[in-house]
């Protein structure tokens, strides 16, 4: 009998579909002002080395929840991790790793120090028995004869665009220093001094966006891209080579979430925009998958685990959703539907849980209060967008009590209010104030009902006819059957991929004061950010 093959994920954090050169399409950079073609010679080589989906959907634009429905095959609801802090994973969620470890497998993984908290504290991991820091090479090391399971997570491009978290040399990160000096130049931003290296280049970006140099930003971003896939996952390709684990593994590359300019700022999370909500998924297997074929189909992240155990031989009763079948022909592609979420949560406690990371190198039990922003649904043609709480959920959410978090009462007054200028995390922003004193809750509800809402309640598109999403059908009434079909199919699924979100925004009494060291770095965010 043959050895099972091993599996290697491979994650580049807040990598956009269309920043791939393989992918082609890049309406969408129109916005940015930039016309040149996508440089990504590694990762193109890889996708002509497998099966590229063209139609790949994260579940979530934020890290934590993308992983927990990539390494489980669950719905957010079942996995449990919703936003970025709010939860662990549940108790009885299975993860791939546990699966392919009961089967005999090493199980590994690698992830950079400033994403520990993501991994370890919210047990994103569960069933990895060895973990490492950055050391790609160790990871590799370690795998062994197989088989094995290996995920590495690549965080370059998340936040400080060419800055390489793991450098192979002393020198790697002067390129990126260079530009942000001149960054600075550029855009001169005020109160940087003391701020973490992030928080300066959050603050750099955000004068950028306010003097409308999108194509500046845009231009960084495609840097760090492009430096990624000729230094870091060009090296990690030649360790899994050498190591012998490209011969006959079976091996996924994908983004969790894309990055996109919204209304505040460029980054991520606010929205469900094809930018942020479409990614990258290459499955290479040798042997077992036809090289350089491109894949139309629905994919949602969640597939993947599915996916990867019916390839390695292991179809299990337990972990639904494989794509196999849609590419052998033997189902209808029509079918196929992606779901997505975004919840907020509350800026103080994330924050405190930040801190209480970098000291301890894990966090406490949490304790922050999320709240729906917005639900997707995907289909072939369709895309259904609903903001908030439809009228029976929040119907059905309990009515605050004495020593509901303010953000509880805001929170559902932002839902009625929809996206709001000039940042959806506005509501827990509010709350922090509220909670130290500065404002009252009445005066905090007065402001955020004064906001402007800048996306409608509900929307029915078109993105692969209209990607910029500027095409409302719903406003083009009355709506032919297929549209209206695709609507109701929607919000179906959104009741059944409950429960319903007052289970997630149910009172309790708020976390422990802020001590004058965190209470100081969370000012410097808000300030930092643009909310006070």
């Amino acid at each position: 009998m043959s050895r099972p093959p091993s599996v290697v994920l491979v994650c580049l954090d807040s990598l956009r579909a269309d920043a791939v050169g393989a992918e082609g399409d890049r309406r969408l950079w129109a916005r940015y002002g930039v016309t040149r073609p996508a440089r990504t010679p590694t990762l193109d080589a890889l996708a002509a080395e497998g099966v590229r989906c063209s139609r790949a959907y994260t579940t979530a634009p934020h890290t934590p929840p993308a992983h927990a429905a990539l390494f489980t095959g669950l719905p957010p609801a079942a996995h449990g991790v919703r936003s970025t802090f709010s939860r662990a994973l549940a108790p009885g969620a299975t993860t791939l790793a546990a699966r392919l470890r009961a089967r005999g497998y090493r199980t590994i993984a690698c992830y950079e120090e400033d994403f520990r908290p993501f991994f370890e504290s919210l047990d994103l991991c569960r069933g990895v028995e060895e973990r490492f820091l950055g050391d790609e090479e160790a990871a590799v090391a370690a795998c062994g004869k197989g088989p094995a399971f290996l995920f590495v997570h690549v965080g370059d491009i998340h936040h400080l665009y060419g800055h390489t978290e793991v450098p192979a040399s002393s020198d790697e990160n002067d390129d990126f220093a260079r530009r942000f000096a001149r960054l600075r130049e550029e855009f001169p931003a005020p109160g940087l001094d003391g701020l973490a290296l992030d928080f300066q280049y959050e603050a750099v970006k955000r004068e950028a966006f306010r003097r409308g140099r999108l194509d500046r930003i845009f231009e960084e971003y495609l840097f760090g891209v492009e430096k990624c896939d000729a230094g870091r996952l060009r090296r990690l390709l030649g360790r899994l080579e050498r190591a012998g684990l490209l011969a006959d593994s079976i091996l996924a590359l994908f983004a969790d979430h894309g990055e996109m300019a919204y209304p505040w700022g460029f980054f991520h999370g606010g929205h469900l925009a094809e930018e942020v909500l479409r990614v990258p998924l290459v499955v290479r297997a040798p042997g077992r998958l036809p090289p350089g074929r491109t894949e139309p189909a629905v994919a949602s992240l969640a597939d993947l685990p599915a996916t990867v155990l019916e390839l390695a031989g292991f179809p299990d009763e337990g972990c639904r959703g494989s794509l196999l079948p849609v590419w052998r022909g033997e189902e209808d592609p029509a079918g196929r539907r992606a779901y997505s979420e975004i919840w907020i949560e509350d800026t103080a406690a994330t924050m405190r849980r930040m801190q209480e990371s970098r000291e301890r190198g894990a966090l406490s039990e949490a304790s922050s209060r999320p709240f729906l922003l917005e639900r997707a649904w995907r289909g072939p043609a369709w895309k259904y967008l609903r903001a908030g709480l439809t009228p029976e959920e929040e119907a059905a959410v309990p009515a605050a009590g004495p020593g509901a978090l303010p953000d509880y009462r805001l929170g559902l007054a932002f839902q009625r209010h929809v996206h709001v200028r000039p940042n959806p995390i506005l509501v827990p922003a509010y709350a922090d104030l509220v909670r130290r004193g500065w404002i009252g809750p009445d005066e905090a509800e007065a402001a955020l009902a004064s906001h402007r809402p800048i996306y409608p309640k509900e929307a029915l598109l078109l993105p692969d006819e209209d990607p910029a999403e500027t095409a409302d059908r719903l406003a083009a009434a009355p709506l032919d059957g297929g549209a209206a079909a695709f609507r109701e199919e929607a919000l179906a699924a959104f009741a059944r991929l409950g429960p319903a979100p007052g289970g997630e925004t149910t009172p309790v009494t708020g976390p422990p004061d802020l001590a004058p060291r965190e209470a100081a770095e969370a000012e410097a965010k808000l300030r930092t950010l643009g909310y006070l």
